[in-house]
């Protein structure tokens, strides 16, 4: 199919999405958004920075034997044309190759300059994203380097969590390293073998790029329906070699949809011509379109059953009926079916006088005998040349008609009785258009409905004033609410709290209602970078199975329940472990499932099914028969991914009270239930059974004597065949089937029983038998530890050895540095003790730091089984124990320490002495320069009074001469200071050339035996 060149006009568009066939264009996805390919590579530079909070330490070995020590930065990410997703990821650190060059010593390690980035070109197909509550974060298996992980902020609510899968050899990524540099010399790049051996290595070994952004905290708001995203799917379109026509499109699937992920094959196309288009029209740069069966059955009619007035439903139920419209029809939009739970009522008139009666019947009329149609259509014309809105809300009531009697009798006295009666006839009808949509905040999709009683079209036939009076009595349904369905989640999963789409509060230039709901805007101009906080642990690696696609969302305990709940593909392994009745498959299902499953959540997964205030209700599907006679026609289901209770095929909501009761009003009565779901002592399930009372809804606050009983049991064990099966409509179908089969509540309370019943005592059993195994292992290996440590300082390379005497002079020098020189002419004890505690604490930190690895490459074989945190625990104890030992050598009577503080010592005496020195002559410079400028002063005063120019002044010549007689006293002083220090410089400089030679021989040869063993 021919792609197209250029995008759709708004008529092409919206007219192409209308087709009364098949008019979907989500692909069974919930929504689709999408971005114009340059606006959204612009905002994505900015949004994705480089974030050097964010990082990845990979160690690794490649085919050359180098060895890598990496950070890879957090990447910047950016669309192709070509159908993928580059990923720029800075990375620096190091790399060395291994063994030893000609001369004997290791080869150098070689600094990894900034300039360099990995760059990853994931196919758009294998670019994934989920989101997670951040309490439930997966449990990561394993420890291999198969995937690289940048986390996000923890504390944040939901995290979006992209998944840039690397699998399957070349149908993967491709990676490569790049140069962004300006250096045009060589010295200190990367080889360019070594780069290419570093792509291949990860294109070989790295199974997944993961990368979480913390994006949505929900603030629940009343009457407001979030659509936030739980999987989602790339797809980029694109016509000509062209960016400036393409786009990225990001199907999604919301959480509690209920709805599976949509089709794999995700193409744009028009359904009226069935031809490929883009999702966005001319003059945009975003679009966003919201399935038809979302809007409709998780907005509108949830939204709509959730109104109340007056504390009563305002609907007893609303349907979608938009495949009711008439084929052809061209304003599909959406078409509801709303029960109006109202009544029209007259009580009727009984007037009794000596002579005369009267009497008019009463008026009951149920609204919800004929539906009250709700239509939200596409404009067409209706609304003048410029209308005030692009679709408009219309309400439809058909015409009732209905007739009342009415009868007087009068008489006179001796007189037959005169008699007129008849029949007077009123109607009632509605048809109402009023504006539907705004948007609010580029957020929120705001809807008004409304209806006033003067909507209403009555009309009578009658003159009598009585009747008049009885019809205007009546009282009309009203009402009036406001709907919000909040995208903003959905729309900006590239940005935490940020807003990437802007769209016009005017709906004309913004709302179109085809069948779909599509929203147009733009990508915003500019956005501010995302800025995280610093992680808050290590990242984490992955094998190759513990990748998480898109059809198997990892959640935790609760979002396993839901699952189960809405008959997600691991229902169907969940009953298949159970149903083999070994213990085994079902420790295998639980560490297979992709689910986070906890013991504590299962407890508490255990308390929805007993009643109390965390009962739910969706533990207890299937048909009910009630036991009382008066009901025993009626029949209640309770779906099982819902949780909803329909009577007689209407929905009636419900809710649970603090003590477990499920309460609902139904036919003028409030029932209060308590649902059991038990089972034999063989896990096998009883029927489920409820109890409880009912009481008239208008009498709810009357004494308990207006209370009856009521019970009733599920039913079980129904034969239908399949052709009756069929003939049900699809809602009742699936309850149906539900009720045939009895398989939801009762596998789910028996896997949540029989596993926990079954593994509490393993548990128990298995926790002390690792408690003794891993405290066995830990006493051997300490026991073996310490030999293992001192053969690792017994093979100490050359370099290692000069590189911690380095460490421990630099640290001696920089103490003895910040000393005065008065202390460091005239050593004492503290100087030479803090000295010694300079040197072991860079001894024992150089240690930590450098001999870890090592100890740890020596221990692999004893310490394997343990976990990383006991394998740790081990590790440090014995170099805290291996250190301490050698540590103890530091101290002030150490003939190393004593060494390095007398060389230091005598270098700091003779530089403090040499700065005393010069500041002593930049004294006596300043007191040379003063005095003869302060004498020549003198002199020409004098000859100024003596050629006449001036009065002699006595006292003015008398105060210059106190000032040169003081001057000449500083010039004294400072050149006596000057000698003395030039014969205590000379005495420090004695010392050094007769005390420094021996001190650096006697450091030299106590080094190895301080660096290498311990005193015994």
């Amino acid at each position: 199919m021919a792609q197209p060149t250029k995008f759709p006009s708004v008529l092409e568009l919206v007219g192409g999405m209308k087709w009364d066939k098949d008019p979907e264009t989500t692909q069974r996805w919930d929504m689709v958004v999408s971005y114009a390919l340059d606006p959204i590579n612009k905002i994505l530079t900015k949004l994705w920075k480089n974030d050097p909070l964010l990082m990845c330490p990979m160690q690794l070995m490649t085919d050359e034997e180098v060895r890598w020590e990496l950070k890879l930065r957090a990447p910047s990410l950016r669309f192709t044309i070509d159908q993928r997703g580059e990923l720029a990821m800075p990375l620096n650190g190091t790399w060395q190759k291994q063994g030893t060059q000609p001369d004997g010593t290791l080869f150098p390690v070689c600094q990894i300059p900034d300039e360099y980035v990995l760059v990853a070109k994931v196919p758009i197909d294998y670019i994934k994203a989920d989101s997670t509550n951040a309490k439930a974060r997966r449990r990561i298996r394993g420890d291999d380097s198969t995937y690289i992980s940048f986390d996000g902020d923890p504390s944040q609510q939901i995290h979006i969590v992209f998944n840039f899968e690397t699998l399957e050899g070349g149908a993967g990524a491709q990676y490569e390293i790049r140069y962004l540099g300006n250096n045009p010399a060589e010295n200190g790049r990367l080889p360019h073998s070594l780069s290419e051996a570093l792509a291949a290595w990860m294109a070989d070994h790295v199974d997944a790029i993961r990368y979480s952004l913390a994006t949505f905290t929900n603030v629940d708001v009343p009457d407001t329906t979030y659509l936030v995203p739980q999987s989602v799917a790339f797809s980029v379109y694109s016509g000509p070699k062209d960016s400036n026509i393409g786009c990225l499109s990001v199907y999604i699937k919301t959480k509690g949809s209920g709805n599976e992920p949509g089709l794999v094959d995700r193409s744009f196309k028009l359904p009226k011509t069935n031809t490929n288009s883009f999702p966005i029209p001319e003059g945009y740069t975003a679009s966003i379109i919201i399935r038809h069966k979302l809007f409709a059955e998780r907005f509108l009619i949830d939204s709509l059953m959730k109104q109340t007035t007056d504390g009563s439903p305002i609907f007893k139920n609303v349907s979608d009926a938009s495949s009711d419209q008439v084929p052809g029809f061209e304003n599909f939009g959406f078409k509801l079916d709303c029960q109006l739970n109202a009544y029209a009522k007259y009580p009727g008139k009984h007037d009794r006088q000596q002579w005369s009666s009267s009497d008019i019947d009463a008026i009951n009329f149920d609204f919800s005998k004929t539906p009250l149609v709700l239509e939200i259509l596409e404009w067409n014309g209706r609304h003048g040349e410029n209308p005030k809105f692009a679709t408009s809300a219309d309400w439809k009531y058909d015409k009732f008609e209905g007739t009342v009697k009415w009868r007087e009798e009068s008489r006179m006295c001796g007189t037959s009785p005169r008699v007129q009666e008849g029949r007077e006839t009123y109607t009632l009808g509605l048809a109402k258009m009023q504006p539907t949509f705004q948007v609010v905040d580029n957020k929120v999709m705001e809807i008004v409905l409304g209806l006033q009683s003067s909507d209403w079209q009555a009309s009578y036939s009658t003159g009598d004033p009585d009747i008049t009076k009885a019809f205007q009595s009546i009282k009309l349904p009203s009402f009036s609410f406001k709907l919000d369905l909040n995208f903003f989640a959905s729309a900006n999963i590239f940005a935490p709290n940020q807003q990437m789409v802007r769209i016009s509060p005017d709906p004309r230039n913004s709302v179109k209602m085809p069948y779909d709901v599509l929203l147009m805007g733009h990508v915003v101009d500019d956005i501010s970078p995302v800025l995280r906080p610093r992680q808050t642990g290590p990242p984490k690696l992955c094998h190759r199975h513990d990748i998480h696609r898109v059809d198997a969302p990892i959640g935790n305990t609760a979002d396993f329940v839901n699952a189960l709940a809405n008959f997600e593909p691991v229902y169907a392994k969940a009953l298949a472990a159970i149903s083999t009745g070994s213990e085994d498959e079902m420790d295998n299902f639980f560490k297979t499932c992709d689910y986070d499953i906890t013991a504590e959540g299962l407890e508490d997964a255990l308390k929805t099914v007993a009643p109390g205030p965390h009962f739910d209700l969706r533990n207890a599907p299937g048909i009910y028969k009630f036991d009382q006679p008066g009901l025993a026609q009626a029949e209640m289901v309770v779906a099982a991914s819902t949780g909803r209770i329909y009577i007689d095929n209407q929905y009636v909501p419900n809710t649970v009270d603090p003590a477990g009761n499920i309460v609902f009003n139904y036919d003028s009565y409030t029932y209060s239930l308590v649902f059991y779901v038990t089972s034999t002592d063989d896990d096998i399930p009883n029927p489920t059974a409820f109890s409880g009372t009912r009481r008239p809804s208008d009498l709810a606050d009357n004494p308990p004597s207006f209370e009856e009983a009521i019970s009733g049991t599920q039913r079980r064990g129904i034969s239908t065949s399949a052709s009756d099966w069929l003939s049900k409509p699809g809602t009742l179908l699936a309850l149906f089937c539900i009720d045939m089969l009895a398989i939801f509540g009762p596998p789910l309370y028996s896997i949540f029983r029989r596993w926990l019943r079954g593994k509490r005592e393993k548990w128990a059993k298995a926790a002390a038998d690792a408690s003794r195994g891993i405290e066995n292992v830990t006493q051997n290996a300490l026991k073996i530890g310490p030999s293992i440590l001192d053969h690792v300082f017994e093979n100490l390379a050359p370099h290692e050895i000069t590189a911690m005497s380095t460490v421990m002079e630099n640290a001696v020098r920089r103490l003895v540095n910040v000393q005065d020189l008065e202390r460091v002419t005239n050593v004492d004890d503290a100087l030479i003790h803090e000295a010694a505690e300079a040197a072991r604490e860079a001894y024992e930190a150089h240690c930590r730091a450098q001999l870890m690895a090592s100890l740890s490459t020596g221990m692999h074989e004893l310490v394997t089984g343990l976990n990383p945190i006991a394998k740790g625990v081990i590790l440090r104890q014995i170099m805290d124990e291996g250190l301490q030992a050698r540590a103890e050598k530091f101290n002030k009577n150490a003939t190393y320490v004593l060494a390095l503080v007398q060389k230091y010592t005598v270098d700091r005496a003779v530089t403090a002495a040499t700065e005393v020195r010069n500041a002593h002559e930049v004294v006596m410079d300043e007191a040379s320069v003063a005095l003869a400028e302060q004498r020549e002063a003198r002199q020409e005063l004098e000859e100024e009074i003596r050629q006449g120019h001036i009065q002699e002044d006595q006292a003015e010549l008398d105060h210059m001469d106190q000032e040169i007689a003081h001057l000449e006293e500083q010039l004294d002083h400072a050149q006596a200071d000057f000698l003395a220090d030039m014969d205590r410089i000379a005495d420090l400089q004695r010392i050094a050339q007769r005390d420094r030679p021996d001190a650096e021989e006697r450091a030299r040869r106590t080094i190895d035996d301080f660096i290498k063993k311990p005193i015994k």
